[in-house]
């Protein structure tokens, strides 16, 4: 029984977060309602709240998801290697936008993305400054810190327009590859080769 209530459980979750990200393709997302939400995944209020208390909370829980999930990429590798070889984390990322890529280019292209996504710039960076302090071998740390700051901010700025469709023909795999190509390079100078 446990088992059925879980499943169901996930699936409505997983209603409600696509009939909210459906929605802030067609209004703003401080418009959108809770019965806006229950009438597009065709639930009832009380499904609803008995996961969430309003609709900026699912926008928060998808939130949550996104940065959890690039929370574990970069935890899974040593942070060096990550500087050596960025697309161990730019790899799992293209995987991640792949995986739901309506979704996200819906969540990007939204009003509710541009707050958020400051935010986590922001969080993102002070996290890699803090990670890249406890290495030791990192020379002329002031201008690796600067470049740091620069390819961080640039490089979720880039993914930001692609996935948003402001970059014109460029493929998701090309701008990939192109930060790759430019953070290898940017970071070369500062970092022992292994």
């Amino acid at each position: 029984m446990a088992k059925a209530e879980y499943r169901s459980s996930l699936r409505s979750k997983k209603l409600i977060k696509a009939a909210a990200l459906e929605l802030l393709s067609e209004k703003q997302w401080d418009k959108i309602t809770v019965t806006d939400i229950v009438e597009k995944a065709d639930i009832n209020r009380g499904t609803f709240y008995a996961h969430y208390s309003n609709p900026i909370a699912v926008f928060k829980t998808i939130e949550e998801e996104v940065i959890s999930t690039i929370a574990e990429a970069i935890s899974a590798n040593p942070f060096i290697e990550i500087l050596r070889h960025p697309m161990k984390l730019l790899g799992q990322v293209k995987q991640l936008i792949e995986a739901y890529p309506k979704e996200i280019k819906i969540f990007f292209s939204s009003d509710i993305s541009l707050p958020l996504i400051m935010e986590h710039k922001q969080e993102l960076t002070e996290s890699f400054i803090m990670k890249s302090r406890q290495i030791e071998s990192i020379r002329d740390r002031l201008n690796f810190e600067i470049v740091l700051r620069m390819m961080i901010i640039s490089a979720a700025d880039t993914l930001t327009a692609q996935i948003s469709g402001d970059m014109g023909e460029a493929s998701l795999a090309q701008v990939i590859s192109m930060i790759d190509w430019l953070a290898r390079n940017a970071f070369k100078q500062y970092i022992p080769q292994e």
